[in-house]
Protein backbone atom coordinates (compact mmCIF):
# COMPACT_ATOMS: atom_id res chain seq x y z
CA UNK A 1 0.00 0.00 0.00
CA UNK A 2 1.43 3.47 -0.92
CA UNK A 3 2.70 5.50 2.01
CA UNK A 4 0.37 8.54 1.39
CA UNK A 5 -2.64 6.22 1.47
CA UNK A 6 -1.49 4.81 4.80
CA UNK A 7 -1.30 8.33 6.21
CA UNK A 8 -4.86 9.00 5.06
CA UNK A 9 -6.09 5.81 6.72
CA UNK A 10 -4.31 6.67 9.96
CA UNK A 11 -5.85 10.12 9.94
CA UNK A 12 -9.34 8.70 9.40
CA UNK A 13 -8.78 6.20 12.21
CA UNK A 14 -7.72 9.05 14.48
CA UNK A 15 -10.93 10.91 13.67
CA UNK A 16 -13.03 7.83 14.42
CA UNK A 17 -11.21 6.81 17.61
CA UNK A 18 -10.65 10.29 19.05
CA UNK A 19 -13.47 12.58 17.92
CA UNK A 20 -13.09 14.81 20.97
CA UNK A 21 -9.51 15.64 20.04
CA UNK A 22 -10.55 16.55 16.53
CA UNK A 23 -13.41 18.70 17.81
CA UNK A 24 -10.99 20.42 20.17
CA UNK A 25 -8.69 21.23 17.27
CA UNK A 26 -11.57 22.54 15.17
CA UNK A 27 -12.94 24.64 18.02
CA UNK A 28 -9.45 26.02 18.74
CA UNK A 29 -8.96 27.02 15.11
CA UNK A 30 -12.43 28.56 15.03
CA UNK A 31 -11.74 30.54 18.21
CA UNK A 32 -8.49 31.83 16.76
CA UNK A 33 -10.18 32.93 13.55
CA UNK A 34 -12.94 34.73 15.46
CA UNK A 35 -10.46 36.56 17.70
CA UNK A 36 -8.30 37.60 14.76
CA UNK A 37 -11.39 38.90 12.97
CA UNK A 38 -12.52 40.83 16.05
CA UNK A 39 -9.02 42.28 16.48
CA UNK A 40 -9.02 43.46 12.87
CA UNK A 41 -12.48 44.99 13.25
CA UNK A 42 -11.44 46.83 16.41
CA UNK A 43 -8.36 48.26 14.69
CA UNK A 44 -10.46 49.45 11.75
CA UNK A 45 -13.08 50.94 14.07
CA UNK A 46 -10.53 52.78 16.22
CA UNK A 47 -8.80 54.27 13.18
CA UNK A 48 -12.12 55.17 11.55
CA UNK A 49 -13.37 57.00 14.65
CA UNK A 50 -10.07 58.82 15.06
CA UNK A 51 -10.14 59.90 11.39
CA UNK A 52 -13.73 61.16 11.71
CA UNK A 53 -12.88 63.19 14.83
CA UNK A 54 -9.73 64.61 13.26
CA UNK A 55 -11.62 65.52 10.08
CA UNK A 56 -14.32 67.28 12.12
CA UNK A 57 -11.77 69.30 14.12
CA UNK A 58 -9.86 70.21 10.95
CA UNK A 59 -13.00 71.34 9.12
CA UNK A 60 -14.12 73.36 12.15
CA UNK A 61 -10.79 75.18 12.48
CA UNK A 62 -10.58 75.79 8.73
CA UNK A 63 -14.09 77.24 8.51
CA UNK A 64 -13.53 79.38 11.59
CA UNK A 65 -10.38 80.89 10.10
CA UNK A 66 -12.16 81.49 6.78
CA UNK A 67 -15.11 83.26 8.42
CA UNK A 68 -12.77 85.21 10.69
CA UNK A 69 -10.66 86.32 7.71
CA UNK A 70 -13.57 87.27 5.46
CA UNK A 71 -15.86 88.85 8.03
CA UNK A 72 -13.80 90.04 11.01
CA UNK A 73 -10.40 90.88 9.53
CA UNK A 74 -11.77 92.68 6.48
CA UNK A 75 -14.10 94.75 8.66
CA UNK A 76 -11.32 95.53 11.11
CA UNK A 77 -8.99 96.73 8.36
CA UNK A 78 -11.69 98.97 6.94
CA UNK A 79 -12.10 100.54 10.36
CA UNK A 80 -8.40 101.25 10.79
CA UNK A 81 -7.45 98.31 12.99
CA UNK A 82 -4.29 96.31 12.47
CA UNK A 83 -3.97 92.54 12.12
CA UNK A 84 -0.82 91.05 13.62
CA UNK A 85 0.42 87.96 15.47
CA UNK A 86 1.70 90.17 18.31
CA UNK A 87 -1.75 91.62 18.98
CA UNK A 88 -1.40 91.57 22.77
CA UNK A 89 1.46 94.07 22.68
CA UNK A 90 -0.17 96.47 20.22
CA UNK A 91 -3.25 98.55 20.76
CA UNK A 92 -5.94 98.63 18.11
CA UNK A 93 -4.71 95.23 16.87
CA UNK A 94 -6.50 91.91 16.42
CA UNK A 95 -4.84 88.49 15.92
CA UNK A 96 -4.09 86.98 12.54
CA UNK A 97 -6.47 84.19 11.40
CA UNK A 98 -3.66 81.64 11.83
CA UNK A 99 -2.94 82.94 15.34
CA UNK A 100 -6.64 82.67 16.24
CA UNK A 101 -6.71 79.11 14.85
CA UNK A 102 -3.74 78.09 17.00
CA UNK A 103 -5.34 79.63 20.10
CA UNK A 104 -8.55 77.70 19.47
CA UNK A 105 -6.52 74.51 18.91
CA UNK A 106 -4.82 74.98 22.29
CA UNK A 107 -8.20 75.47 23.97
CA UNK A 108 -9.60 72.31 22.31
CA UNK A 109 -6.52 70.37 23.44
CA UNK A 110 -7.15 71.41 27.05
CA UNK A 111 -10.76 70.24 26.82
CA UNK A 112 -10.33 67.00 24.83
CA UNK A 113 -7.71 65.11 26.84
CA UNK A 114 -4.60 65.17 24.69
CA UNK A 115 -5.85 66.30 21.27
CA UNK A 116 -3.41 68.75 19.67
CA UNK A 117 -3.34 70.93 16.57
CA UNK A 118 -0.43 72.27 14.54
CA UNK A 119 -0.20 74.78 11.73
CA UNK A 120 3.00 74.87 9.74
CA UNK A 121 4.31 75.68 6.28
CA UNK A 122 7.35 75.59 4.05
CA UNK A 123 7.08 79.42 4.19
CA UNK A 124 6.84 80.24 7.91
CA UNK A 125 6.82 83.82 9.11
CA UNK A 126 10.09 84.89 10.77
CA UNK A 127 8.59 84.79 14.25
CA UNK A 128 7.54 81.14 13.68
CA UNK A 129 10.67 79.74 12.02
CA UNK A 130 11.33 77.36 14.93
CA UNK A 131 7.74 76.19 15.40
CA UNK A 132 5.93 76.83 12.15
CA UNK A 133 8.30 75.15 9.66
CA UNK A 134 8.52 71.55 8.50
CA UNK A 135 10.12 70.27 11.69
CA UNK A 136 9.91 66.47 11.34
CA UNK A 137 9.52 63.67 8.81
CA UNK A 138 5.73 63.65 9.05
CA UNK A 139 5.52 67.38 8.37
CA UNK A 140 7.79 67.10 5.34
CA UNK A 141 5.93 64.03 4.01
CA UNK A 142 2.57 65.72 4.57
CA UNK A 143 3.72 68.83 2.68
CA UNK A 144 4.90 66.73 -0.27
CA UNK A 145 1.73 64.61 -0.38
CA UNK A 146 -0.67 67.56 -0.04
CA UNK A 147 1.25 69.57 -2.63
CA UNK A 148 0.60 66.75 -5.13
CA UNK A 149 -3.02 66.17 -4.09
CA UNK A 150 -4.47 69.00 -1.95
CA UNK A 151 -7.94 67.43 -1.70
CA UNK A 152 -6.72 64.17 -0.14
CA UNK A 153 -5.81 64.23 3.59
CA UNK A 154 -2.51 62.70 4.68
CA UNK A 155 -2.32 60.68 7.92
CA UNK A 156 -0.16 58.21 9.82
CA UNK A 157 -0.28 56.44 13.17
CA UNK A 158 2.83 57.23 15.23
CA UNK A 159 4.01 57.43 18.82
CA UNK A 160 3.92 60.99 20.16
CA UNK A 161 5.59 61.38 23.56
CA UNK A 162 5.23 57.62 24.06
CA UNK A 163 1.49 57.63 23.23
CA UNK A 164 0.10 55.99 20.09
CA UNK A 165 -1.65 58.74 18.15
CA UNK A 166 -3.19 59.51 14.77
CA UNK A 167 -1.51 62.39 12.91
CA UNK A 168 -3.99 63.82 10.40
CA UNK A 169 -3.03 66.60 8.02
CA UNK A 170 -4.98 68.59 5.42
CA UNK A 171 -3.91 71.30 3.00
CA UNK A 172 -4.36 74.90 4.18
CA UNK A 173 -5.55 76.53 0.93
CA UNK A 174 -5.02 80.21 0.27
CA UNK A 175 -8.39 81.95 -0.03
CA UNK A 176 -9.21 85.03 -2.05
CA UNK A 177 -9.96 87.01 1.10
CA UNK A 178 -6.50 86.29 2.54
CA UNK A 179 -4.29 87.12 -0.46
CA UNK A 180 -3.93 90.86 0.11
CA UNK A 181 -3.03 90.44 3.78
CA UNK A 182 -0.43 87.74 3.13
CA UNK A 183 1.20 89.49 0.14
CA UNK A 184 1.40 92.81 2.00
CA UNK A 185 2.19 91.49 5.49
CA UNK A 186 5.43 92.82 6.94
CA UNK A 187 8.25 90.24 6.77
CA UNK A 188 6.07 87.86 4.75
CA UNK A 189 8.35 85.09 3.37
CA UNK A 190 6.26 84.90 0.17
CA UNK A 191 4.50 87.81 -1.54
CA UNK A 192 3.18 86.27 -4.75
CA UNK A 193 0.33 84.21 -3.29
CA UNK A 194 -2.63 83.33 -5.52
CA UNK A 195 -6.02 81.90 -4.62
CA UNK A 196 -5.86 78.10 -4.44
CA UNK A 197 -2.15 77.94 -3.48
CA UNK A 198 -1.19 75.64 -0.63
CA UNK A 199 0.01 78.03 2.04
CA UNK A 200 0.50 75.46 4.80
CA UNK A 201 -0.58 72.28 6.57
CA UNK A 202 -3.16 71.96 9.33
CA UNK A 203 -2.39 68.90 11.49
CA UNK A 204 -4.65 67.27 14.08
CA UNK A 205 -2.99 64.86 16.58
CA UNK A 206 -5.51 62.49 18.17
CA UNK A 207 -4.30 60.05 20.91
CA UNK A 208 -5.73 56.53 20.40
CA UNK A 209 -3.68 54.67 23.04
CA UNK A 210 -6.59 54.38 25.49
CA UNK A 211 -8.91 53.05 22.77
CA UNK A 212 -6.36 50.38 21.82
CA UNK A 213 -5.96 49.32 25.47
CA UNK A 214 -9.75 49.13 25.89
CA UNK A 215 -10.13 47.08 22.70
CA UNK A 216 -7.39 44.66 23.80
CA UNK A 217 -9.11 44.22 27.16
CA UNK A 218 -12.41 43.43 25.46
CA UNK A 219 -10.69 40.92 23.17
CA UNK A 220 -9.15 39.22 26.21
CA UNK A 221 -12.54 38.99 27.91
CA UNK A 222 -14.02 37.60 24.71
CA UNK A 223 -11.27 34.98 24.58
CA UNK A 224 -11.94 33.84 28.14
CA UNK A 225 -15.70 33.66 27.68
CA UNK A 226 -15.50 31.91 24.32
CA UNK A 227 -12.96 29.41 25.64
CA UNK A 228 -15.22 28.60 28.58
CA UNK A 229 -18.21 28.07 26.33
CA UNK A 230 -16.25 25.84 23.95
CA UNK A 231 -14.80 23.77 26.79
CA UNK A 232 -18.27 23.28 28.25
CA UNK A 233 -19.58 22.16 24.88
CA UNK A 234 -16.69 19.73 24.43
CA UNK A 235 -17.32 18.20 27.84
CA UNK A 236 -20.99 17.73 27.01
CA UNK A 237 -20.29 16.26 23.58
CA UNK A 238 -17.60 13.98 24.98
CA UNK A 239 -19.98 12.66 27.62
CA UNK A 240 -22.70 12.00 25.04
CA UNK A 241 -20.35 10.14 22.71
CA UNK A 242 -19.11 8.00 25.56
CA UNK A 243 -22.68 7.05 26.38
CA UNK A 244 -23.29 6.15 22.76
CA UNK A 245 -20.23 3.88 22.69
CA UNK A 246 -21.29 2.05 25.87
CA UNK A 247 -24.83 1.34 24.67
CA UNK A 248 -24.07 0.81 20.99
CA UNK A 249 -24.98 -2.92 21.17
CA UNK A 250 -28.37 -2.39 22.81
CA UNK A 251 -30.73 -1.48 20.01
CA UNK A 252 -33.73 -0.50 22.10
CA UNK A 253 -31.71 1.56 24.56
CA UNK A 254 -29.75 3.04 21.69
CA UNK A 255 -32.93 4.52 20.25
CA UNK A 256 -33.87 5.98 23.64
CA UNK A 257 -30.36 7.32 24.17
CA UNK A 258 -30.34 8.86 20.68
CA UNK A 259 -33.55 10.76 21.50
CA UNK A 260 -32.04 11.96 24.78
CA UNK A 261 -28.81 12.98 23.07
CA UNK A 262 -30.66 14.98 20.41
CA UNK A 263 -32.62 16.77 23.11
CA UNK A 264 -29.46 17.56 25.05
CA UNK A 265 -27.66 18.73 21.94
CA UNK A 266 -30.52 21.05 21.07
CA UNK A 267 -30.55 22.43 24.61
CA UNK A 268 -26.76 22.91 24.65
CA UNK A 269 -26.83 24.67 21.29
CA UNK A 270 -29.54 26.98 22.58
CA UNK A 271 -27.47 27.81 25.66
CA UNK A 272 -24.39 28.33 23.53
CA UNK A 273 -26.12 30.72 21.11
CA UNK A 274 -27.49 32.67 24.05
CA UNK A 275 -24.03 32.84 25.60
CA UNK A 276 -22.47 34.06 22.35
CA UNK A 277 -24.97 36.91 22.22
CA UNK A 278 -24.00 37.84 25.77
CA UNK A 279 -20.30 38.17 24.86
CA UNK A 280 -20.83 41.81 23.95
CA UNK A 281 -22.98 42.57 27.00
CA UNK A 282 -20.27 43.83 29.31
CA UNK A 283 -22.94 44.91 31.75
CA UNK A 284 -23.15 41.26 32.80
CA UNK A 285 -19.49 41.18 33.90
CA UNK A 286 -18.07 42.47 37.19
CA UNK A 287 -15.47 45.10 36.31
CA UNK A 288 -13.00 44.15 39.07
CA UNK A 289 -13.09 40.34 39.12
CA UNK A 290 -14.01 39.71 35.46
CA UNK A 291 -16.71 37.18 36.37
CA UNK A 292 -20.49 37.49 36.19
CA UNK A 293 -22.09 40.27 38.26
CA UNK A 294 -25.24 40.25 40.36
CA UNK A 295 -27.44 41.32 37.47
CA UNK A 296 -26.32 38.31 35.45
CA UNK A 297 -26.88 36.05 38.47
CA UNK A 298 -30.42 37.35 38.95
CA UNK A 299 -31.34 36.67 35.31
CA UNK A 300 -29.78 33.19 35.34
CA UNK A 301 -31.42 32.42 38.69
CA UNK A 302 -34.86 33.28 37.31
CA UNK A 303 -34.28 31.19 34.18
CA UNK A 304 -32.89 28.14 36.00
CA UNK A 305 -35.65 28.32 38.62
CA UNK A 306 -38.33 28.09 35.92
CA UNK A 307 -36.48 25.21 34.26
CA UNK A 308 -36.11 23.29 37.51
CA UNK A 309 -39.77 23.93 38.32
CA UNK A 310 -40.80 22.58 34.93
CA UNK A 311 -38.64 19.45 34.98
CA UNK A 312 -38.76 18.81 38.74
CA UNK A 313 -34.97 18.85 39.08
CA UNK A 314 -32.73 20.10 41.87
CA UNK A 315 -31.31 23.62 41.91
CA UNK A 316 -28.44 24.43 44.29
CA UNK A 317 -27.03 27.75 45.51
CA UNK A 318 -23.71 28.34 47.29
CA UNK A 319 -23.15 31.68 49.07
CA UNK A 320 -19.47 32.46 49.74
CA UNK A 321 -17.98 35.21 51.91
CA UNK A 322 -14.29 36.04 52.51
CA UNK A 323 -13.65 35.79 56.25
CA UNK A 324 -12.66 39.00 58.09
CA UNK A 325 -12.27 40.80 54.79
CA UNK A 326 -12.86 44.27 56.29
CA UNK A 327 -9.94 43.90 58.68
CA UNK A 328 -7.80 42.64 55.77
CA UNK A 329 -8.79 45.65 53.68
CA UNK A 330 -8.18 48.09 56.53
CA UNK A 331 -4.73 46.71 57.41
CA UNK A 332 -3.31 45.66 54.04
CA UNK A 333 -4.90 48.31 51.86
CA UNK A 334 -7.60 48.34 49.18
CA UNK A 335 -5.15 47.26 46.48
CA UNK A 336 -4.39 44.05 48.36
CA UNK A 337 -8.11 43.63 49.01
CA UNK A 338 -8.91 43.94 45.30
CA UNK A 339 -6.20 41.41 44.46
CA UNK A 340 -7.71 38.97 46.97
CA UNK A 341 -11.19 39.41 45.45
CA UNK A 342 -9.74 38.72 42.00
CA UNK A 343 -7.92 35.64 43.28
CA UNK A 344 -11.11 34.18 44.79
CA UNK A 345 -12.95 34.90 41.54
CA UNK A 346 -10.18 33.16 39.62
CA UNK A 347 -10.47 30.13 41.88
CA UNK A 348 -14.23 30.01 41.32
CA UNK A 349 -13.67 30.22 37.56
CA UNK A 350 -11.01 27.52 37.75
CA UNK A 351 -13.23 24.99 39.52
CA UNK A 352 -14.35 22.35 37.03
CA UNK A 353 -17.92 23.64 36.69
CA UNK A 354 -20.38 22.59 34.00
CA UNK A 355 -21.35 25.00 31.27
CA UNK A 356 -24.75 25.52 32.90
CA UNK A 357 -23.23 26.49 36.28
CA UNK A 358 -22.63 30.16 37.12
CA UNK A 359 -20.11 31.86 39.41
CA UNK A 360 -20.84 35.52 40.18
CA UNK A 361 -19.83 38.34 42.48
CA UNK A 362 -22.84 38.97 44.70
CA UNK A 363 -21.57 42.18 46.27
CA UNK A 364 -18.57 43.39 48.29
CA UNK A 365 -16.63 40.33 49.39
CA UNK A 366 -19.55 37.95 48.70
CA UNK A 367 -19.72 35.49 45.80
CA UNK A 368 -22.45 33.09 44.74
CA UNK A 369 -22.56 29.87 42.71
CA UNK A 370 -25.69 28.68 40.90
CA UNK A 371 -25.68 24.91 40.23
CA UNK A 372 -28.61 23.55 38.19
CA UNK A 373 -29.47 19.83 38.47
CA UNK A 374 -27.34 19.51 41.60
CA UNK A 375 -28.44 17.87 44.83
CA UNK A 376 -27.33 19.08 48.25
CA UNK A 377 -24.49 16.56 48.64
CA UNK A 378 -22.95 17.50 45.31
CA UNK A 379 -23.19 21.23 46.07
CA UNK A 380 -21.53 20.71 49.48
CA UNK A 381 -18.64 18.92 47.78
CA UNK A 382 -18.20 21.81 45.31
CA UNK A 383 -18.20 24.33 48.17
CA UNK A 384 -15.64 22.28 50.12
CA UNK A 385 -13.37 22.11 47.05
CA UNK A 386 -13.51 25.89 46.76
CA UNK A 387 -12.80 26.38 50.47
CA UNK A 388 -9.73 24.13 50.27
CA UNK A 389 -8.48 25.82 47.12
CA UNK A 390 -8.62 29.27 48.77
CA UNK A 391 -6.94 27.97 51.92
CA UNK A 392 -4.14 26.29 49.93
CA UNK A 393 -3.13 29.65 48.41
CA UNK A 394 -1.97 30.63 51.92
CA UNK A 395 -2.53 34.39 51.61
CA UNK A 396 -1.28 35.81 54.91
CA UNK A 397 -4.01 37.42 57.04
CA UNK A 398 -2.68 37.94 60.55
CA UNK A 399 -5.85 39.79 61.56
CA UNK A 400 -8.19 36.87 60.82
CA UNK A 401 -9.97 34.94 63.57
CA UNK A 402 -10.21 31.47 62.04
CA UNK A 403 -6.72 31.18 60.54
CA UNK A 404 -3.50 33.04 59.79
CA UNK A 405 -4.45 33.07 56.12
CA UNK A 406 -7.29 34.21 53.90
CA UNK A 407 -10.21 31.78 54.20
CA UNK A 408 -13.84 31.64 53.12
CA UNK A 409 -17.11 30.56 54.66
CA UNK A 410 -19.83 29.00 52.52
CA UNK A 411 -23.55 28.39 52.90
CA UNK A 412 -25.19 25.71 50.75
CA UNK A 413 -28.76 24.73 49.94
CA UNK A 414 -30.58 22.79 47.22
CA UNK A 415 -34.25 22.36 46.39
CA UNK A 416 -36.68 21.00 43.83
CA UNK A 417 -38.83 24.15 43.38
CA UNK A 418 -42.55 24.15 44.08
CA UNK A 419 -45.19 26.47 42.67
CA UNK A 420 -45.66 28.29 45.99
CA UNK A 421 -41.92 29.01 46.39
CA UNK A 422 -39.81 31.90 45.05
CA UNK A 423 -36.17 32.41 44.24
CA UNK A 424 -35.84 34.58 47.35
CA UNK A 425 -36.39 31.52 49.53
CA UNK A 426 -33.41 29.57 48.18
CA UNK A 427 -31.14 32.66 48.26
CA UNK A 428 -32.18 33.55 51.82
CA UNK A 429 -31.69 29.94 52.91
CA UNK A 430 -28.17 29.85 51.46
CA UNK A 431 -27.47 33.17 53.20
CA UNK A 432 -28.67 31.70 56.52
CA UNK A 433 -26.36 28.73 56.00
CA UNK A 434 -23.50 31.17 55.38
CA UNK A 435 -24.32 32.97 58.61
CA UNK A 436 -24.31 29.60 60.37
CA UNK A 437 -20.83 28.91 58.96
CA UNK A 438 -19.56 32.22 60.33
CA UNK A 439 -21.14 31.56 63.69
CA UNK A 440 -19.39 28.17 63.71
CA UNK A 441 -15.94 29.74 63.57
CA UNK A 442 -15.58 30.55 59.84
CA UNK A 443 -13.44 28.65 57.29
CA UNK A 444 -16.11 26.00 56.93
CA UNK A 445 -19.11 24.93 54.84
CA UNK A 446 -22.62 24.70 56.30
CA UNK A 447 -25.83 23.64 54.61
CA UNK A 448 -29.56 23.94 55.20
CA UNK A 449 -32.01 21.68 53.41
CA UNK A 450 -35.24 23.28 52.20
CA UNK A 451 -38.25 21.10 52.96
Amino acid sequence: MPYPLKLVQRFLRLVIDHPTIMLTLLFSVGTGVILLHLEKLSEVQIQSMALQNAKLYAETLTELRAIYASEVVSTALKNGLKVDHNYKQNNQTIPLPATLGMLLGEQLANNEGGLKTKLYSAYPFPWREHTGGLQDDFARSAWQALTKNPTQPYYRIEEIDGITSLRYAIADIMRESCIECHNNQTNSPKVDWKAGDIRGVLEIITPIESNIVLANGMLLQTFYLLTGILLGSLIGIGFIMRRLRIHSERSRLMAEEATLINRRLAQEMKVRKSAEKDLLKLTYTDALTDIANRRKFNEEMSSEWKRALRYKTHLAVIMIDIDNFKSYNDNYGHQAGDETLCLVAKILSGIKLRSSDLAARFGGEEFVLLLPQTELEGAIQVAENIRKAVEQHAIVHEFAHASDYITISAGVTSVIPLQNQTTDEIINTADKALYLAKESGRNCVKSIKIT
